[in-house]
């Protein structure tokens, strides 16, 4: 009895909801395929976030409940808060993390028993959001626990929500999310119309356009036409290639062009000197996992033709 008793105190009670999502769809869906994590460690499989009044709240759901399992509990999501490429982290433009300038990290931290508080060993499950430099660099803006604030941190059957303050988190118009799964980036946004600029990267998922400031031309992401990269783990003789399709041009008149991964020349658009290329493909392939093709991110750059990398002819 005594047993049971200690085992009931040192798990605590779920926590409430912090948000009503209705039929909100996620903005990150974690490709399984990619995202490859420990056996016994509770994995994101999505990403929810929505605004509430001066909030950014964001739900977590794992492949299993969480509670049983939170000594393996971890997630990473990198926040753009300005939706902008050219500041935050420099990682490089292959990298989905680079512009990002927020880190919001969930993880369980292990309580000892206080024998003179007569209190069991139990695990709250915290949060901690950063400041990101340039150069990787972190600073802490903010922190939560589910005993602590349980109105800023829930942890509820397979999922854990986060209310972030607005004052730490500085959101523009549009935010973009990357969040670090396994090996895998997985990346979403919220809110805001977007624009592509001369200079900057940015990303689509396959369906989506990006609209090009002071014109009509949108560039869109149409389809992968071929995948031949070496898959993640594996040893390869050749590194593959990707070709996608993308339509170009003014929503009324479009024309399709395909670039491929590979290509160390920038495919020209519009009646211009702007060029376009494709700087990375996720997710990465698994061997003997295929890739639907509605879970494809394209990152792409856009140059003058007068003003592109040293690589690029």
């Amino acid at each position: 009895m005594w047993v049971l008793l200690v085992s009931l105190l040192a798990t605590p009670a779920e926590g409430r909801p912090l948000f009503y999502w209705g039929a909100r769809p996620p903005v990150i869906v974690v490709d399984d395929a990619a995202a490859v994590g420990a056996r016994d460690e509770a994995r994101v499989v999505e990403v929810h976030a929505a605004r509430d009044k001066d909030d950014l709240v964001v739900r977590f759901a794992f492949d299993r409940p969480v509670r049983p399992a939170l000594s393996r509990v971890k997630a990473v999501l990198y926040l753009d808060v300005d939706d902008d490429a050219k500041s935050g982290l420099g990682q490089g433009g292959a990298d989905l993390r680079t512009g990002c300038e927020r880190r919001l990290e969930i993880g369980a931290i292990a309580m000892g028993a206080d024998d003179e508080e007569k209190r069991p060993a139990s695990t709250l499950v915290a949060a901690t959001l950063h400041a990101v430099t340039g150069e990787g660099r972190r600073r802490t803006l903010w922190r939560a626990d589910d005993e602590a604030a349980p109105d800023r941190l829930s942890v509820h059957g397979e999922w854990i929500e986060v209310r972030v303050p607005a004052a730490p988190l500085g959101l523009g118009a549009s935010v973009r999310f990357v969040l670090a799964a396994g090996d895998a980036l997985m990346v979403g946004r919220l809110g805001g119309s977007r624009e592509a600029t001369a200079g900057t990267a940015f990303e689509m998922k396959v369906g989506e356009s990006t609209r090009l400031p002071g014109s009509e031309l949108e560039v869109g992401f149409e389809a992968v036409l071929t995948d031949s990269r070496c898959p993640k783990g594996q040893v390869c003789v050749w590194a593959g290639d990707a070709t996608v399709r993308l339509s170009v041009g003014p929503a009324s008149a479009r024309k399709t062009i395909d670039v491929a991964l590979s290509a160390r020349t920038a495919t020209g658009i519009g009646d211009g000197d702007l060029a376009v290329r494709l700087v990375a493909l996720s997710p990465v392939p698994v061997a003997g996992k295929a890739i639907a093709p509605g879970e494809y991110w394209a990152r792409l750059e856009l140059r003058h033709g007068t003003d592109l990398p040293s690589d690029v002819q």
